[in-house]
């Protein structure tokens, strides 16, 4: 569940923040355009929510595991991420709240406010396109499950630091109607994650106690993100 969390934070928010695209034919794209146009338009949001489903492959066991979720993201400074199989990370502000069920954990941290794992706009401008092919050709990846949809545009993202994970993005976007159909994150050691993006919706009012989480009784109580925080 915790490299549930971890990549959930680092991966998906990505899929949050690219969600506008100039209207171009693939052929044509400026990929650095499309991305900075994504990153306004996000940060000028000030409430949505993202239904997914994430799918995590991982070399060293040679196993890929599925489970759907929704993320929660409400300015300033409010983050909800809620999985089907019951976990939960909740952000506001600088505090950093979540309960991992497969382990009965409930880890409590601080985060840097500045980070650009809070705040999805800054998250995609810590990346910048693969200079060498910024726009993929339509071909099948076997670790989309399928070639992409008509019309799909497919970005490539690299860290701009070059020791960030994960260390490279793929991600198809419908320019026509200024979506984000998946996003593919691959890890230096060979590991990924895809998000299929299922719903995006803008909200007036998040649930009540979206932004809240408590430690369940019985569950162990963390201090600090065993796998190096975020």
């Amino acid at each position: 569940m915790t490299r549930s969390i971890e990549s959930i934070l680092v991966a998906v928010l990505v899929a949050l923040s690219l969600f506008s695209a100039p209207d171009a034919r693939a052929g044509e794209l400026d990929a650095a355009a499309l991305a900075a146009s994504v990153a306004d338009r996000y940060a000028s949001l000030s409430a949505y929510a993202l239904d997914f489903v994430q799918t995590s492959y991982w070399s060293l066991a040679d196993s890929t595991v599925s489970t759907s979720g929704t993320l929660r993201v409400e300015r300033p400074g409010r983050i909800a991420v809620s999985y089907g199989t019951g976990g939960r990370i909740v952000i506001v502000g600088d505090s950093l709240k979540a309960y991992a069920p497969e382990s009965r954990q409930f880890f409590v941290a601080r985060v840097d406010t500045t980070s650009s794992v809070i705040d999805p706009a800054r998250l995609l401008r810590s990346y910048r396109t693969d200079p060498e092919t910024p726009v993929l050709p339509p071909q099948d990846d076997p670790r989309f499950g399928g070639p992409p949809p008509e019309g799909a545009v497919t970005l490539a993202l690299l860290p701009r630091d070059p020791l960030a994970e994960p260390s490279r993005l793929v991600v198809r976007v419908a320019p026509a109607s200024l979506r984000v159909l998946a996003i593919l994150a691959v890890a230096a050691g060979g590991d990924w994650t895809r998000y299929d993006i299922v719903d995006e919706r803008p909200v007036n009012d998040h649930p009540q106690g979206a932004f809240a989480l408590r430690r369940p009784e019985g569950a162990e109580l963390v201090t600090g993100m065993p796998f190096g925080g975020f």
